[in-house]
């Protein structure tokens, strides 16, 4: 009996130092972005910006580079995303956004996230780029409203 209920004191130190060790990690992640972000625009330029969020790349499978980990910053003229890891960029005009929508989220069961997903007229043509963020019908509320 005690050997078993040391294993379970065992296994809930782990769970406790596993979500204490994801919560640093997810402060360092946005301090990042944070300062990607600072280097990038001055604070009168942006409309918007999540210093965390993730990209799921581009439908049409182009520049794999922009999948991860990343910032996203709405400006008057521009959306624009950059992963942490590559810092490779994505410049979105906003004058080219077609459309943007909140499409579910498979991860987050809360609601309080989603994927935006922004279709653009890009150099090739149209294209997708997907983004889980934090409040993604505010993101695309703003998008919809460059639009009109």
């Amino acid at each position: 009996m005690a050997i078993l209920v040391f294993a379970v004191a065992a296994f809930a130190l782990v769970i406790v130092l596993a979500a204490v060790g994801l919560i640093f990690a997810s402060r360092r992640l946005a301090a990042a972005g944070q300062a990607l972000i600072a280097a990038q625009f001055t604070t009168d330029q942006i409309v918007q910006a999540a210093p965390l969020i993730t990209h799921y790349g581009l439908a049409s499978g182009a520049s794999p580079a922009l999948r991860g980990t990343g910032v996203l910053v709405l400006t008057h003229d521009l959306l624009w995303a950059s992963t942490l890891k590559s810092e490779a960029t994505l410049s979105i005009p906003r004058a080219s956004v077609l459309e943007a929508q909140v499409m579910p989220s498979r991860v987050d069961r809360t609601g309080t996230r989603g994927v935006l997903q922004v279709r653009y007229q890009g150099p090739t043509g149209e294209e997708r780029a997907s983004f889980y963020l934090r409040e993604p019908a505010q993101w695309a509320q703003a998008l919809q409203g460059a639009m009109r």
